[in-house]
C-alpha cells in the first residue's frame, strides 16, 4: 500500500541520568532530503542519524530533532565549567560598558554553543548515552512512517473514487463521441435536402459520406480513450503494490492522464461532451495533486 509523504512521530527514552526526545517530522519533497538537529555534544552522530533515517524512507523532506535532559548528576559530568563562565563574565562586561541591567538565567546559558559540548563529555558517558539517542530516534521514526502508512490508505480511497469516476466519464465521451456523429450525419441530410427542395439536383449520398466520415475521423477519440483505460488500470495497479516507492510513477501515469485529455476537448464536436472532457481534465487535475504526496 501506498505511503503518504507527511507525517509525523515522537518517542522518548529515559533513564535516571537523562531524558531523550526525538521528534520525526516529513513534508512533501520531489527526493530524500533529511535534516538532523541534535545537541552540540552529539553533532558527530548526525551521519549516523541521518543513515537511519535514509534506510527507512525513499521521498520527502524529513526532520529529526532530538533533545537530551540531564539530571543534576549527570549535567556536573558535561557542562564545560570553563566556557560558561567565559559567557557569564563576557555578559557582565558588556552589562557594565552599555550601564544595562543584567539579568542572566542558567538555562539560557546551557542552549549557548559548546556550553554541552563533546570536549566535556567524557567517551563512556556518550557511548552510555547514544542506546537512548538511537532507540528515541528509531522510535519516532517509526511513528512517522506509521502515520505515513495510515496517510497512504487514506489518499489510495481518495485516489480510487478520483480513477472510477474518469473511467466512468471517458466511457460517457466515447459512447456520446459515436451517437454525436450519427446525429450530426441527420441533420447535415436534412439541411441538405432542404436545401435542395425545389430544385431539379440529386442529393449525393457519397459526397455526403465523404463528409461524415471526416467527421468521424477528426472527432474519433477512441484512442485516447483505450489509451486513457489503459493508464487508469496501471495506476489502480501501483496504488496496490507492496514494499515500493511509487510517488513518481503515479506522477507521470498521471501526466498522461492529462494528454489524453486535453486531446479528447480539442477533438470532440459537441459542447455537452467537451463539458464531459472538462470535467475529465478537472478529475485528472485532482488526481494529480493527491499523486504529489505519495512517497
Amino acid at each position: 500500500m501506498i505511503c503518504s509523504m507527511t507525517g509525523y512521530g515522537s518517542a522518548q527514552k529515559s533513564c535516571p541520568q537523562w531524558t531523550v526526545r526525538a521528534e520525526a517530522r516529513s513534508v512533501n519533497h520531489p527526493q530524500l532530503k533529511v535534516s538532523v538537529r541534535l545537541p552540540d555534544m552529539l553533532r558527530l552522530k548526525e551521519g549516523e542519524l541521518t543513515g537511519l533515517v535514509r534506510g527507512r524512507l525513499a521521498r520527502g523532506h524529513v526532520t529529526l530533532s532530538v533533545r537530551c535532559n540531564f539530571s543534576e548528576d549527570a549535567l556536573r559530568v558535561v557542562v564545560d565549567r570553563r566556557a560558561l563562565r567565559g559567557y557569564v563574565k563576557l555578559a557582565r562586561e558588556l552589562a557594565a560598558a552599555e550601564d544595562v541591567p543584567l539579568h542572566v538565567e542558567a538555562g539560557s546559558l546551557l542552549s549557548l554553543p559548546e556550553v554541552l559540548g563533546t570536549d566535556s563529555m567524557p567517551d563512556e558517558v556518550l557511548e552510555e548515552l547514544w542506546p537512548f539517542v538511537l532507540d528515541a530516534s528509531e522510535g519516532a521514526l517509526e511513528g512517522l512512517i506509521e502515520m505515513r502508512r495510515t496517510e497512504g490508505r487514506n489518499l489510495a480511497r481518495q485516489m480510487e473514487d478520483i480513477c472510477e469516476r474518469v473511467l466512468r466519464r471517458t466511457r460517457a465521451v466515447d459512447e456520446g463521441g459515436e451517437c454525436c456523429v450519427r446525429a450530426t450525419q441527420r441533420r447535415l441530410q436534412e439541411r441538405l435536402e432542404r436545401l435542395l427542395d425545389g430544385a431539379d439536383v440529386p442529393l449525393d449520398s457519397n459526397a455526403l459520406a465523404r463528409e461524415v466520415a471526416l467527421l468521424a475521423d477528426r472527432s474519433d477519440v477512441s484512442e485516447e480513450v483505450a489509451r486513457m483505460a489503459s493508464h487508469l488500470q496501471q495506476f489502480r495497479q501501483t496504488l496496490g503494490s507492496e514494499g515500493e516507492a511509487v510517488g513518481k510513477k503515479l506522477e507521470f501515469l498521471v501526466q498522461e492522464m492529462a494528454r489524453e485529455a486535453d486531446t479528447m476537448t480539442a477533438k470532440l464536436p459537441s459542447s455537452e461532451l467537451v463539458q464531459e472532457a472538462v470535467e475529465i481534465k478537472t478529475d485528472v487535475h485532482r488526481l494529480r495533486e493527491q499523486a504529489r504526496n505519495v512517497e
